[in-house]
């Protein structure tokens, strides 16, 4: 989920003017998780984030190695589509067809505001919660600074941990 961005302009001057000291959040997976935490809140703090948000979210946040466990574990991925697809989709076909039903003007109205067809958010929650069943059960947030700081895909992770902030700041 993205809830804003700054003006290209802005990003551009940003990252220009960016203190040296910021310069080592970028960096992933190296030296401690508090150090690289530390840097990523100036950094948030540098992007419009409140230092209430940022508290509120990161304040005792650590690693969770688990998480990274399970991450680098993930059957689904050494699955070709056929196999995953086969699986994951028919069982669902139904209970998408019902939930668009039941929450089409709501699909609607998301759709006309950011142009995202309804039965693809559809998709999507079926695929990664089924349909609220399975929400996880890890914190959120603890999980995608730990996703953030390791070096897989941080820079996705990165812009995630900054997405979630921004919904805390709300």
């Amino acid at each position: 989920m993205t809830v804003g961005f700054l003006p290209r302009a802005a990003f551009a001057a940003f990252i220009v003017f960016v203190p040296a000291s910021w310069a080592s959040a970028a960096t992933c997976g190296t030296g401690s998780f508090e150090s690289w935490l530390d840097n990523f809140k100036k950094e948030a703090a540098a992007e419009g984030i409140s230092q209430q948000a940022i508290s509120q979210g990161l304040n005792g946040v650590t690693l969770d190695n688990t998480v990274l466990s399970r991450d680098r574990s993930q059957h689904v991925f050494r699955q070709s589509f056929e196999e995953f697809s086969g699986r994951m989709i028919p069982p669902r076909l139904a209970v998408g067809a019902n939930k668009m039903k039941q929450f089409g003007s709501v699909l609607s109205r998301i759709e006309q505001r950011y142009g995202v067809p309804g039965s693809v958010l559809v998709a999507i929650w079926g695929l990664e919660t089924d349909y609220g069943v399975n929400i996880g059960k890890f914190p959120t947030i603890r999980s995608v600074a730990t996703l953030a700081y390791d070096c897989r895909r941080s820079e996705m992770f990165r812009a995630e941990l900054k997405d979630a902030l921004r919904i805390v700041d709300q």
